[in-house]
């Protein structure tokens, strides 16, 4: 802790969360439990989207869907998609600041088709606000124009 003394007034600076070695938080649409609402949001077509995630690779995806301890009837695509974005933010944070992961999964989002998702996406991110199952009320994806279940 480093001390500064001014006119008999003593001013203590209380060490940053990086010199403490606590990481700083993670951006709020980044969060474990907004991935968690986003794959909810993204159902089957989820997979599409993590194939396009910069730093992914197919062979993950692929093994993620090929899981020998499931069977096929009991995957849930929610569940897979939701390990698959985890995955990849477990494997992009070393190396990428979290503006670029948001934008990364923007990108995604709309490479796979589902726009008003990414619109979401980019919305709660500005606004530092994490996703929730009820910011994707009334959204209908631009793939299948259904909406998106909640």
């Amino acid at each position: 802790m480093t001390s500064i003394k001014a006119k008999s007034v003593r001013w203590q600076l209380e060490p940053t969360e990086e010199e403490e070695g606590v990481p700083p938080p993670s951006a709020s649409v980044l969060s474990d439990a907004s991935l968690l609402s986003l794959s909810r949001a993204l159902g089957p077509g989820g997979l599409s989207t993590c194939m396009c995630l910069t730093g992914l690779s197919t062979a993950v995806v692929v093994g993620a869907l090929l899981r020998p301890d499931v069977p096929a009837g009991q995957r849930d695509d929610a569940a897979v998609t939701n390990g698959l974005l985890r995955h990849w933010k477990a494997l992009r944070r070393t190396e990428t600041k979290e503006r670029e992961m948001v934008r990364s999964l923007e990108k995604a989002l709309r490479g796979s088709g589902r726009t008003a998702l990414a619109d979401v996406l980019m919305e709660r991110h500005l606004e530092s606000r994490p996703l929730t199952d009820g910011c994707w009320k009334g959204i209908a994806s631009s793939v299948d124009a259904k909406r998106v279940p909640v």
